[in-house]
């Protein structure tokens, strides 16, 4: 058990690149759809190839997100940065070797809190599996100082009925999808500096537009989205806020 966990990153000014050529029916523009089923896939399983991330600006990051992957069948997979932030990776240093995990799930890496404008996945030795992924956030976690009230609604599911009433009197219903995975939850009596890290993840997220990965108490991880474009904490007393309920809904149904 630990305290939630936020992993939300704004992707919008990222540019990735691949140093071999994309599969034309999964190119790396997939990669900006904040969709995990909108998959990049590399043209071929060569040793040595690499993913470059450039988010724009120099950014502080410990973490990666996948929403779909395929590496940890592979002998080796690093990310990197280079000693000097010019994105030639001259000297690069390793921020994990490792990529353990179902390909299937959602999957965070953490490291130390590192501040780069590029970064680099290097596919070392590929076991001849193409490189593949959906969803690469990289930020800066977000960890709550403890858990939510115990007034939380999680775990339920909303279901879009659509209904109608025939000529006959008969009510016809259907629905589309299995039901979505909701949860609404509070923390009251947070810090000010617990309300700033919250402000920079609703940046990250902007509302209800991004995606963001929430570690629940019960160490579940899953990629959710806002309700509300307006999740405001309230300042009750010095050093002291609530913060608004957070309602939000899984990414994906079922």
């Amino acid at each position: 058990m630990s305290n939630p966990i936020f992993y939300a990153s704004d992707m919008s000014n990222a540019v990735f690149t691949g140093s071999i050529a994309e599969d034309a029916l999964y190119p790396l523009s997939n990669l900006n759809t904040n969709l995990p089923s909108l998959i990049w896939r590399s043209d071929g399983g060569y040793n040595d190839q690499t993913l470059i991330v450039d988010m724009g600006s120099i950014k502080g990051c410990d973490f990666l997100a996948l929403g779909a992957y395929n590496w940890s069948g592979m002998t080796t997979v690093k990310l990197q940065v280079g000693t000097t932030d010019d994105g030639a990776f001259d000297s690069p240093v390793d921020l994990f070797t490792s990529i353990p995990g179902a390909p299937a799930a959602p999957v965070v890496f953490t490291f130390g809190y590192t501040t780069r404008r590029y970064w680099r996945i290097l596919f070392s030795d590929t076991n001849d599996l193409i490189p593949e992924c959906g969803l690469l956030l990289l930020g800066a976690k977000m960890q709550m100082p403890f858990n939510y009230n115990m007034d939380a609604e999680t775990g339920n599911k909303k279901f879009a009925t659509t209904a109608k009433e025939s000529l006959s009197g008969i009510l016809r219903t259907s629905r589309q999808t299995a039901g979505r995975k909701r949860m609404e939850i509070t923390f009251t009596l947070i810090d000010n500096s617990t309300v700033i890290n919250w402000l920079r993840v609703m940046d990250a997220i902007q509302g209800r537009l991004n995606p963001f990965f929430f570690k629940d108490a019960d160490d579940t991880l899953d990629i959710w989205h806002s309700e509300d474009d307006y999740v405001p904490a309230k300042g009750v007393r010095a050093n002291v806020n609530d913060l608004a309920r957070i309602k939000m809904c899984k990414q994906t149904t079922g």
